[in-house]
């Protein structure tokens, strides 16, 4: 009879292994704290489980069936596991390695890459590359061409059914393990796309997945491979470095930020750089109010002139103080009669929402499009690059990071309103010579005048 020694260490995969490979006759010696993790599997079992201790959380083991006491107290230790031959015997005979049934498939490292500019036929552009190993043949790296710029989700999904076409049509495979950075991607396979063939591709809304064409050809491929998808991060650089192909590590410098150019044909290079930034604050009151305050940051490392910061008031979120950042970045260049402006945002939407027209997918208008109509005016007056960077360098992310903090002062600022108050206010002071109290507004002006006379008049009927 075989028998195992597993401690109290033990996971309970490990225990399940035992169970699994001598489902009846298999004797687990453990303590008393991992007994609570077998009792499920040993229900099903006619395995003996022997335990050091006869009371197990309650449990008589003499009345109980599947439990047996141990005739020797098992004593686990840091060592005991490791020196114990028929622990060794066990893991040399039912290794997980040897019952995973994906352990001999082939596996295949998925890449996409970006591409900020359009194609000389005006389409957009991406790049995807499948890595199967060193000098295979169905190593790939090609452009997928798009009527409109693709987001990185709908790039990767077109990748992914690219390379899985390439594994039924030419590798003949029926089972594959794809590695990829895109944990979106991985959730799609491995969790959420055999649960969307038989809805309709519906979310638990009933509305319809986003990218619905994508998903319904990877859930056809699907049906003809088996697919796992596997997370691993850092995967560009080190299939650039495999491929060794000189567009591929162009692309991968791209990598790094999302640009947008109100004018192709000029030259940005020697073009003035501003920073702009949006934060957003909450603050709750006496009474249990929530307020929120939103402060914008200019900055100009060159010239400081350039810099401002100030409070946004309008409806404040943090997307629009963004723009409204950018907005003021790019006043302040046509004040200061700059020919051209490079401004470097803290924002990735705005700049993905500008190469878009300030269009979603489903063509119709993306918030703030009020806000995005008044840049364009002021960018027919300016020339002007918008930069978004992902992982910014040393100098950027300083630079960035003033002007952020710029915005968080911003915060503290009095409104546009309350500034031009203090204003008025003053400009009576100076006027009349006093506290300011004789300026009134003109709503109350005519209010008091209206009473005025209305009294004059019921006096006189009186």
């Amino acid at each position: 009879m075989f028998a195992a020694k597993i401690s109290r260490l033990a996971t309970p995969r490990l225990q399940f292994l035992a169970l699994k490979s001598n489902p009846n006759q298999a004797k687990i010696f453990m303590p008393r704290q991992a007994l609570s993790y077998s009792l499920p599997l040993l229900s099903n079992n006619s395995a003996t489980l022997l335990v050091s201790d006869p009371h197990v959380d309650g449990i008589e083991a003499e009345t109980n069936p599947v439990i047996e006491v141990s005739e020797t107290p098992v004593q686990p230790g840091k060592n005991y596991m490791k020196d114990d031959p028929l622990y060794k015997a066990f893991l040399a005979e039912n290794t997980e390695e040897k019952m995973d049934p994906w352990k001999d498939v082939p596996t295949v490292t998925l890449a996409s890459f970006m591409m900020n500019s359009q194609l000389e036929d005006g389409k957009f552009g991406g790049r995807v590359c499948a890595f199967w190993g060193e000098n295979d043949p169905h190593n790939i790296c090609d452009v997928i061409k798009f009527p409109e710029r693709p987001t990185r989700i709908h790039l990767n999904l077109e990748g992914l059914c690219v390379l899985l076409r390439q594994a039924i049509n030419e590798k003949k495979l029926t089972k594959i393990k794809v590695q990829t950075d895109d944990d979106f991607l991985t959730k799609v396979i491995n969790q959420w796309l055999r649960k969307w063939k038989t809805n309709g591709y519906r979310k638990v809304d009933g509305s319809p997945v986003k990218n619905q064409p994508q998903m319904e050809d990877l859930g056809r491929l699907t049906e003809l491979i088996e697919v796992r998808m596997e997370v691993l991060y850092g995967i560009k650089k080190n299939i650039t470095e495999k491929l060794n192909n000189e567009d591929l590590k162009s692309d991968l410098e791209n990598e790094n930020f999302l640009v947008a150019k109100t004018h192709s044909n000029v030259d940005f290079t020697d073009a003035v750089t501003i920073y702009a930034a949006g934060v957003m604050s909450e603050k709750v009151s006496e009474k249990g109010l929530k307020f929120k305050f939103a402060g914008y940051g200019v900055y100009c490392p060159t010239d400081s002139s350039f810099s401002e910061r100030g409070r946004f008031e309008n409806f404040p979120s943090a997307f629009r103080t963004q723009i409204w950042a950018i907005h003021r970045a790019l006043q302040t260049a046509i004040e200061n009669g700059l020919s051209k402006v490079h401004i470097v945002t803290d924002s990735g939407f705005f700049v993905a929402f500008f190469n878009s027209n300030w269009k979603k997918n489903n063509k119709t208008h993306c918030a703030n499009f009020e806000m995005y109509t008044k840049l364009l005016d002021l960018t027919e007056k300016i020339p002007a690059k918008f930069t978004y960077f992902y992982n910014p360098d040393k100098e950027t992310k300083k630079n960035l990071n003033t002007a952020i903090g710029y915005a968080e002062d911003g915060l503290s600022f009095p409104t546009a309103k309350d500034q031009e108050k203090a204003k008025q206010k003053e400009s009576m002071k100076a006027k009349h010579g006093g506290t300011g109290k004789e300026m009134v507004s003109k709503t109350t002006k005519k209010y008091n005048k209206k009473n005025e006379l209305k009294l004059h008049e019921e006096f006189h009927e009186d």
